[in-house]
């Protein structure tokens, strides 16, 4: 098992697309999609090397149902989650500047 390590920015990203999703539909379907997040994350650590790098050492984990994505590196035995974007976002120009 492998240490997953949230970073700042992408604990922000989170934070903040509970707080739009809560004011935007409701605080249930916030949840639920914060859920489905930490869900995903949790299977990284047994399925990290399963998906491909998708720009330059960043690799993606696609959360379909809600239209999300969560970005990672893995360096040594640890693996770091970078971002965690709506699908809309203009993703490459953000992993650009993390």
């Amino acid at each position: 098992m492998k240490n997953i390590i949230i970073l700042a920015q992408a604990e922000k990203d989170i934070a903040t697309s509970t707080l739009w999703m809560s004011k935007n539909f409701s605080h249930e379907y916030s949840l639920k999609v914060r859920s489905e997040i930490f869900l995903k994350i949790d299977k990284i650590n047994w399925q990290s090397v399963l998906h491909a790098k998708v720009y330059r050492e960043f690799r993606k984990v696609l959360i379909r149902k809600y239209k999300y994505s969560i970005f990672y590196k893995i360096k040594n035995d640890d693996i770091y989650i970078y971002a965690v974007l709506s699908q809309k976002q203009d993703i490459m120009n953000i992993l650009n500047k993390r």
